[in-house]
């Protein structure tokens, strides 16, 4: 347990202790698109149901993780992100309360995990005088947000966001 301890009473003189690790369970898998190529620097993030401990790894170029240092029993939600996804849960979710909890030491190796394409948005800002350069733009869709600046044309295009309704807004300087 990582959570054990001893009290020690040192009295009034100094005291040596010795504090001993677990080494604790694992986590491995590996990440890919819709067309199974590997997925490289996604960021995979293993969360407690207990809110009490967290860990977090990244994807070789293989699209393999190895997520180390989990309590030896307890259920786990596990995240990925990588830029031009949505933000998703492990089962097929954008959505943790939809996700597929993973329990240890019942599951060590999650296998393939096919992330969910996210959709696109792009337009182009305007003000009185004609599109608007550098300007700030967000984008949610599904509960997520995705930000974005304008180019020299005015044009922005947002990345990466669940399926769902859309709402955009800008804001630049002196606007």
């Amino acid at each position: 347990d990582f959570c054990e301890g001893t009290l020690v009473s040192t009295g009034s003189s100094s005291l040596d202790t010795d504090i001993e690790l677990p080494t604790g369970r694992s986590l491995s898998g590996r990440i890919t698109d819709v067309d199974g190529v590997p997925l490289e620097d996604v960021r995979v993030k293993v969360n407690s149901e207990s809110g009490h401990h967290d860990r977090d790894g990244r994807t070789d170029g293989d699209g393999r993780f190895t997520i180390t240092g989990l309590e030896d029993s307890g259920d786990w939600s596990v995240s990925a992100f990588v830029s031009g996804y949505p933000l998703q849960w492990y089962g097929q979710s954008y959505a943790v309360d939809n996700s597929t909890l993973i329990t240890t030491p019942d599951v060590d190796d999650l296998g393939d995990w096919t992330l969910l394409d996210g959709i696109g948005v792009s337009g182009i800002v305007e003000g009185p005088a004609g599109p608007i350069s550098d300007a700030l733009v967000r984008v949610y869709s599904g509960g997520q947000v995705s930000q974005t600046s304008t180019d020299a044309t005015g044009n922005y295009e947002a990345l990466g966001l669940p399926p769902g309704d859309v709402m955009s807004w800008a804001a630049a300087d002196g606007y």
